[in-house]
């Protein structure tokens, strides 16, 4: 709603509990809200309507997966700012207008938790911006995807819940970590899981499983190959 009272924009609320419970004016006459989603915690966030056209497909990514951006209605040859989550703060890349005023652009999330997300286009000349949402799925990968008995996989997750406790297994049998997503929803690196295939191991194609024990959502599962 703007300020002469007309509607001029909408959002679904994150969660089915959300209440929307203040407004008000900030820097630059930005509108302002903020949003109680749980007792002791609640999310303040700036009211923004779009005002060029722009797509993101696919629609349910995972975090490693490439997204193929395209906008129209922006100013000629100007600078497009691709943004993640937050216009000012999420800067991700830029890209080049045509001169008819449209672009294309590739990108990947990186770390980014399971759910609702919001990629933004905002044009450094006319400051019209698109909007385009995502709703992210977890993922599992693996490294190397094939192996001989004896050797070692590596094992990491995306796109979980922040902070979620994990169960990660083996065929659903062979219990392999429990490890913590960090607030992005991911573990990797040195909080990833490093395994030794037995030897002995039969040949064949082996399902890793990964399945949320506490603090949120998220599963998903990936393949390897023992030689």
């Amino acid at each position: 709603m703007n300020t002469s009272g007309e509607i001029v924009g909408t959002t679904p609320a994150p969660l089915a509990a959300a209440s929307l419970r203040g407004i008000a004016v900030g820097p630059g006459n930005a509108i302002w809200i903020s949003n109680n989603l749980f007792p002791g915690l609640a999310d303040i966030a700036q009211l923004v309507t779009a005002s060029a056209d722009m797509r993101a497909t696919p629609s349910g990514p995972t975090p490693t997966t490439p997204i193929s951006i395209s906008g129209s209605g922006f100013a000629p040859s100007e600078t497009v700012v691709l943004s993640v989550d937050s216009i000012t703060a999420g800067r991700v890349e830029t890209v080049a207008a045509s001169g008819s005023g449209s672009f294309g652009a590739t990108l990947t999330l990186g770390q980014a938790s399971t759910g609702y997300h919001t990629i933004f286009a905002a044009g450094e000349t006319s400051k019209r911006l698109g909007i385009a949402t995502l709703t992210v799925t977890s993922e599992l990968t693996v490294s190397p995807s094939s192996v001989a008995p004896g050797g070692t996989i590596s094992v990491e997750g995306y796109g979980f819940s922040p902070f979620a406790t994990l169960s990660v297994t083996l065929s659903n049998t062979t219990p392999l970590g429990k490890p913590e997503a960090n607030i992005k929803g991911t573990f990797s690196g040195g909080s990833g899981i490093s395994y030794t295939i037995p030897a002995g191991t039969s040949p064949g194609v082996y399902t890793i499983n990964a399945t949320v024990r506490s603090n949120g959502g998220g599963s998903a599962s990936t393949t390897f190959t023992v030689e």
